[in-house]
């Protein structure tokens, strides 16, 4: 996990399936609360495919700053505690 303006974010590389060759990613966007507890708020799949792992690592921690760029104040204004699967934030709406 990385810090990131006050979130952590992961990637994890998801090798393709048969039909399926190359990389994808999962990405996570998790806060740390004051007592410790690890809270994961988003989680998103990327449906890219990526030549290699490395490739799918970065995209899925771009995608995780571009959400808490993008998303971080409305999350924090909503006192919402946790937002689910999303779309990855690369992906067409």
């Amino acid at each position: 996990m990385y810090e990131y303006k006050g979130y952590w974010i992961s990637s994890t590389p998801v090798p393709g399936m048969r039909s399926v060759d190359g990389w994808t990613t999962r990405g996570t966007v998790c806060v740390v609360e004051a007592s410790k507890r690890t809270i994961e708020i988003v989680r998103f799949e990327c449906t890219r495919t990526f030549a290699d792992q490395a490739a799918a690592m970065n995209h899925g921690l771009n995608a995780a700053k571009k959400w808490i760029d993008e998303n971080a104040e409305s999350f924090k204004q909503s006192g919402r505690r946790w937002v689910g699967r999303t779309p990855c934030p690369c992906d067409p709406v």
